[in-house]
């Protein structure tokens, strides 16, 4: 299943932050290709604001292993380790549990109220074949569980493997058909209102199976850096 950016908890939104959602989505997109220097001075020119958000933009980058800054020597897009996203990847499912292990006794109505409107939204998605609506919309989904749980450690650990995640699924979207998400979503959301959190879990489980199965291959199979074509 694919897995979209990671949502800033935080509403007002800094010229760092635009200039960091900006550069995120050229290289998740591929638009930006592994190995590419990155040249603070062009980027600020191009979007109109000094070095100083550019560069707080691409340290924040490389703390989530998208950027590689050498001091003195370059800032480029980070070539592509496969076994450190496919492990992300694996590492993300299971904290999608913890997401539901802990959120769910915790969640109070306007949460569930929330999680049924999202799940709307990820149905719409589903039957369109939209997989970035039905990947942002399940993280948001996960992400309000994850509020709700109180738990500042799991916040910040999702949103550091979110990044390299989203990397390792990107070419992948075919792992999980649109539908067949939603649908999974569907039985998800039905042990949430019900305070079900082993059906919670085991639904979740079932619906991250063969995603997380290709990734173990995969890992096992070894990954190798890709640079830039």
């Amino acid at each position: 299943m694919p897995i979209p950016r990671a949502k800033s908890p935080v509403a007002r939104r800094t010229l760092a932050d635009e200039v960091y959602s900006h550069i995120y989505d050229a290289i998740i997109e591929g638009r930006l290709q592994p190995g590419e220097e990155l040249n603070d001075k062009e980027i600020g020119a191009q979007f109109g604001v000094s070095r100083t958000p550019v560069r707080e933009a691409l340290k924040k980058l490389s703390l989530y292993r998208l950027v590689e800054m050498v001091p003195s020597k370059y800032t480029r897009v980070a070539l592509r380790d496969e076994r450190r996203l496919i492990e992300a990847s694996n590492t993300l499912y299971c904290l999608y549990l913890v997401a539901l292990r802990e959120g769910i006794p915790a969640a109070d109505s306007a949460t569930k109220a929330r999680l049924t409107e999202l799940l709307e939204q990820l149905r719409v998605g589903g039957v369109a074949g939209n997989y970035r609506v039905v990947g942002e919309k399940s993280y948001e989904y996960v992400w309000q569980l994850v509020e709700a749980s109180g738990n500042d450690a799991l916040q910040a650990t999702l949103n550091r493997l979110v990044p390299q995640a989203t990397m390792a699924l990107a070419p992948r979207d075919n792992l999980t058909p649109a539908a067949e998400i939603w649908r999974g979503f569907e039985q998800v959301h039905a042990c949430v209102l019900e305070g079900d959190v082993a059906g919670a879990v085991g639904a979740m489980y079932e619906l991250t199976a063969p995603a997380r199965e290709q990734f173990l291959a995969l890992a096992h199979a070894g990954g190798t850096a890709t640079p830039a074509a």
